[in-house]
């Protein structure tokens, strides 16, 4: 629905659906590019684009984001339907160790994420988690790839970590460490973590 924006910053549901938008329509123009040849977008810092995504959608009229973002699944769907399957297979020129197809797939985790983020900010645990369940379900079940499992368990492990569950954090963090051994470094400094710093299991895992 049309809300003023928050004084804080918080996202509505009409940000949260703006944001995805972006970064589908982007995913359509990184698998288009890849069947190709064509340029790729220019890399982004991450918060900074964020942040100008908000700021330029936060006054807009929830009717224009909502026909916007099915427009984005619309292109999207196309730019994956002209692709061959060896198109699919290729390395993504941004990412080399993941095929295209994993950035269009990534709009479907990306979804899920934000459907826990949309759920924690209205308190309701159950319904993000299940969100969050979704969106690893995804990642690594319906598109497997080693790598894209390995994040799939660290962002599991990031919200049970965020709601004090420690017991199911830790062994997803675990297998995460074990095909991406980098993200346990990520872990040292990730505030998503923080709530189980002083977990016996979590310090064993990190060595500390």
């Amino acid at each position: 629905m049309d809300v003023p924006a928050h004084p804080n910053g918080r996202w509505s549901a009409k940000d949260q659906l703006a944001h995805l938008a972006w970064w589908r329509n982007r995913a359509a123009t990184v698998v288009d590019a890849a069947r190709t040849g064509g340029e790729q977008p220019a890399p982004v810092e991450l918060e900074v684009r964020n942040t100008q995504t908000y700021l330029e959608n936060k006054d807009r009229s929830a009717a224009d984001i909502r026909a916007e973002a099915r427009a984005s699944w619309e292109r999207l769907e196309q730019a994956v339907e002209a692709c061959s399957e060896e198109d699919l297979v290729k390395p993504n020129p941004a990412q080399p160790d993941v095929p295209v197809w994993d950035t269009a797939s990534g709009s479907y985790a990306h979804l899920g994420l934000h459907l826990m983020f949309w759920h924690m900010d209205s308190n309701n645990v159950k319904a993000a988690e299940a969100a969050q369940i979704w969106a690893w379900e995804v990642d690594s079940q319906i598109f497997p790839t080693p790598n894209s499992k390995a994040y799939a368990d660290y962002n599991l492990a990031c919200f049970y970590a965020k709601v004090g569950k420690p017991g199911k954090a830790v062994p997803l963090l675990r297998q995460s460490f074990e095909t991406v051994p980098e993200l346990a470094d990520n872990a040292r400094t990730d505030p998503d973590l923080d709530r189980i710093r002083d977990d016996p299991r979590f310090k064993e895992l990190l060595g500390a």
